[in-house]
């Protein structure tokens, strides 16, 4: 099995949830795949290098990697046209996106990058294992939920041209679902005309669904 395995640039240490998560990959010998930035990238490395765990393949764009420990393989990203800074790094998260079959993300809930990297792993329908160092818990995501999965409460009412749910995440999901995934949840899923959330700090969410 194949772990793409990301975070965020400011996490350069692991606690003991996390390291559960990377001793058992290490354990079931399971191929890393990790990209060559500071932070997470670069304590991966470091770490599987002390597991003496060689089964990792480092990504990365340009001439040559920024961190890249020995002996792990490397994988150099094709890049084409015209790319801001962002786009062009991101391009080898892309392909790992691609290569992998699961992702574990460790998050602060502030990096953009790792952020991108959660919703791409469930648009390609591949589990991804959360670990947000801000709530200091663990949270598995997948492409679909149901109602009751996700939802404190939630409250339906149909109308002619729009239903309008009202109602309330549960606490672990706050801040990881995106509106549309909330409106697919609302609308089980189904074909719509558009859809438009609103959600606050606690939760709290409005979900218009245009049926017409």
């Amino acid at each position: 099995m194949k772990v793409f395995v990301s975070g965020s640039k400011n996490v350069s240490s692991f606690n003991n949830e996390i390291l559960k998560v990377l001793n058992r990959i290490v354990e079931n010998n399971h191929e890393i795949l990790v990209g060559d930035c500071d932070g997470v990238d670069a304590s991966i490395q470091k770490y599987m290098q002390e597991k003496s765990h060689t089964n990792i393949t480092v990504y990365f764009v340009g001439s040559e990697p920024r961190n890249a420990q020995e002996p792990f393989k490397q994988r150099k990203v094709d890049t084409f046209g015209k790319l801001s800074p962002y786009e062009y790094y991101q391009q080898k998260d892309i392909q790992m996106t691609r290569d992998a079959d699961v992702g574990f993300v460790i998050w602060d809930e502030a990096s953009k990058g790792s952020r991108d990297n959660i919703q791409r792993l469930i648009q390609m329908d591949k589990p991804v294992v959360i670990y947000s160092t801000k709530r200091n818990k663990l949270l598995r995501m997948k492409s679909k939920y149901s109602p009751s999965e996700v939802f404190m409460n939630v409250r339906e009412t149909a109308g002619a041209t729009k239903n309008i749910y009202k109602g309330r995440l549960k606490p672990e999901f706050i801040g990881f679902l995106t509106d549309k995934q909330i409106a697919d949840i609302c609308d089980n899923y189904d074909k719509n005309f558009g859809y438009n959330v609103k959600i606050d700090q606690n939760g709290y969410f409005t979900c218009e669904i245009y049926v017409d």
